[in-house]
């Protein structure tokens, strides 16, 4: 092989190692995915909390109300984590 010649198919090589993908990097399209799912877990957690204050705070008070936001919005917020996420 000519001297250059080979250190091109060398440095081809290295600039091949360094710019390859691993299994563990995502395309925009997966990051927007996820992006979109967290959106959608959090807009869902705080719906949930808006509905349970509004119910608790209809029938108890408005303290209750507060309660059932803040416990509402952190429950939801588990269980769509725990559903989406498995963890």
């Amino acid at each position: 092989m000519i001297p250059e010649r080979r250190g091109t198919a060398r440095a081809m090589r290295r600039w091949a190692a360094a710019t390859r993908m691993s299994d563990t990097d995502k395309t925009m399209v997966d990051f927007v995915e996820e992006w979109q799912t967290g959106a959608l877990v959090l807009f869902g957690s705080v719906f949930s909390g808006l509905v349970l204050g509004a119910v608790l705070g209809s029938w108890l008070s408005a303290a209750a109300g507060m309660a059932g936001f803040v416990a509402g919005t952190v429950l939801a917020f588990l269980a769509f984590s725990y559903v989406r996420y498995g963890r």
